[in-house]
């Protein structure tokens, strides 16, 4: 009676065991992931600061480098394979009909591709003419762009962790683009301040144009992989 007993219980428990380990899982790989971004973002932001320091001037270079790495993704993705669940109401029929034709993908790949570029150059430009704490600052806005952009073409709701986030930062922005304009120190010519003019408010057209990529790809790929 005690060996049924303890047999029903684990076969009870087990269901209630994956799903938990499962979410452990997730949450491990969600901590790596963001690691990984905020020490690569980190690293790359020292660097390009370090190259401009050094007497590096090409921001072609700057911008080629802050993408070239990608090759070093192609063993993962061919490690990782995407996968789709066979559960779904959609069948194999249905989705080789929604499936993009080769030149819609060719196109979109291209289009989002020349949004990189210029987001990329947009920023090497920032991180030339402006100071690193600043830069690292105004590219933070690239959260609250995010959000903006989610809520619109991605269905994502605000949360009030994602309001207090927005509020801060948009008042930390506004707060240094007075300062840059009104506190300069003595001795700098008009032409260094529209240089950092010019460095702010590619930062931060940087920022939104890196946060609606992100978006109008989910929308995207979304659209033709559901």
């Amino acid at each position: 009676m005690t060996e049924e007993c303890t047999e029903t219980e684990l076969t009870h428990q087990q269901p209630h065991q994956r799903p938990r380990f499962r979410n452990y899982k997730r949450w491990w790989r969600v901590s790596l992931y963001i690691f990984l971004a905020l020490g690569g973002q980190s690293a790359a932001t020292l660097l390009g600061r370090l190259y401009y320091d050094s007497g590096g001037n090409s921001k072609w270079m700057a911008t080629f480098v802050q993408t070239a790495g990608f090759p070093v993704l192609l063993p993962l993705f061919l490690y990782f394979p995407t996968t789709h669940d066979n559960s779904s109401n959609m069948s194999n029929d249905n989705f080789s009909e929604t499936k993009p034709k080769l030149y819609t993908l060719v196109f979109l790949y291209i289009v989002f591709g020349l949004i990189v570029t210029a987001n990329d150059l947009m920023y090497s430009y920032g991180l030339l003419y402006l100071p690193l704490t600043t830069y690292s600052l105004i590219g933070a806005t690239q959260l609250v762009f995010n959000a903006v952009f989610s809520y619109f073409l991605n269905a994502q709701k605000f949360t009030a962790f994602i309001v207090n986030s927005i509020v801060l930062l948009s008042i930390s922005v506004s707060l240094l683009a007075i300062n840059g304009e009104s506190n300069d120190p003595m001795g700098h010519s008009s032409k260094e301040k529209h240089m950092y003019m010019f460095g702010f408010i590619s930062t931060l057209v940087a920022s939104a144009t890196f946060a609606l990529h992100h978006c109008l790809v989910q929308v995207f790929f979304c659209f033709f992989y559901h």
